[in-house]
């Protein structure tokens, strides 16, 4: 960590600071917003590891209501460019970047070295791989409309399901715009560069992790001592619940398992465009699990795992 400069305080709000910076790793850097609360009421970080598309500005409105709920609460935008160690497995340098900024906020910070985590779409992935390659830095993980959840996925599935549903999406996302334009050009714009800085990895990365089954993972956290749960929608473009719901035992597979009740039809970015309502399932969500008896079942041996591309082997 000692090529990475710290975060710098950029702006000082009424109720939380904002923190911006860089990490460094491998000729690459992640940039990284943190929002610290003014009244922290946990001092364990809160990674919001972002989608495929979202960069920081997917997760902005959402580390900014978590930060007015007292929770120290910070994301990334992930290097847009291959490291030769991850040639044929995106979602391991994603995973690796992931605990390279968090031990990095951690540090600088003083914060618990155990985070909690809330990832959405192709975030459940990396942030599960990152919890099991680094389960003595994790306390829980919350995935939201995460991939990887279907019986026999694949990126095809995921393409012919989303334009089946392309008109109720494009309807979506003009009323969004029509409430908040402004929100809607940020987040968009945000995005879209994201990806064009480098159309072949983003198109690589998709293929290789939106259509990689992470079912198996969940009970390996829950053997490793970190509470597990996650967020689905009922409208979800790309996953749809009726799949997710047949190939997890109905969310019997977490320690805890919501859907989103606000709206039978929300769809894939409903973190996107109501942060408040997903942040405040999401917190709830992780107040249950630490107030549970059931984690007491678990063994919390911190096992660490070694991850490669197609499966998880028990480091020996």
């Amino acid at each position: 960590m000692s090529n990475s400069p710290e975060l710098v305080c950029v702006k000082q709000g009424m109720n939380y600071d904002t923190y911006t910076g860089v990490v460094h790793e491998n000729h690459h850097q992640a940039r990284v917003v943190m929002k610290r609360p003014h009244d922290i009421v946990d001092n364990h970080g809160l990674l919001v590891a972002p989608g495929f598309t979202d960069g920081t500005a997917g997760p902005d409105y959402l580390t900014n209501y978590f930060a007015e709920q007292g929770r120290i609460a910070f994301t990334l935008d992930h290097p847009r460019t291959d490291d030769h160690r991850f040639q044929n497995d995106p979602e391991g340098q994603k995973a690796r970047t992931l605990y390279l900024v968090s031990e990095r906020v951690i540090e600088q910070f003083g914060l618990d070295p155990k985070l909690d985590i809330t990832a959405h779409s192709e975030g459940g992935a990396n942030s599960t791989r990152f919890a099991l390659e680094h389960s003595e830095a994790v306390r829980s993980v919350t995935v939201m409309a995460s991939g990887g959840l279907i019986d026999g996925d694949t990126e095809k599935r995921i393409l012919v399901r989303s334009l089946s549903k392309v008109g109720r999406l494009h309807r979506e996302k003009i009323m969004e715009r029509l409430r908040n334009p402004l929100r809607e050009l940020h987040i968009v714009g945000r995005s879209i560069g994201y990806v064009a800085s480098n159309p072949p990895k983003a198109v690589k990365e998709a293929l290789a992790i939106s259509s990689h089954d992470i079912r198996y993972r969940f009970p390996l956290l829950g053997d490793a001592g970190i509470y597990h749960a996650a967020l689905q929608f009922g409208g979800d473009e790309l996953f749809w619940l009726s799949l997710v719901n047949e190939s997890t035992g109905n969310g019997s597979i977490f320690d805890h398992y919501t859907v989103y009740p606000h709206d039978p039809n929300a769809g894939h970015l409903t973190p996107q465009y109501h942060p408040r309502k997903v942040g405040k399932l999401v917190l709830a969500g992780i107040n249950i699990m630490l107030d549970s008896n059931r984690h007491a079942q678990h063994t919390a041996t911190n096992t660490r795992y070694n991850a490669y591309p197609d499966t998880l082997s028990q480091a020996s």
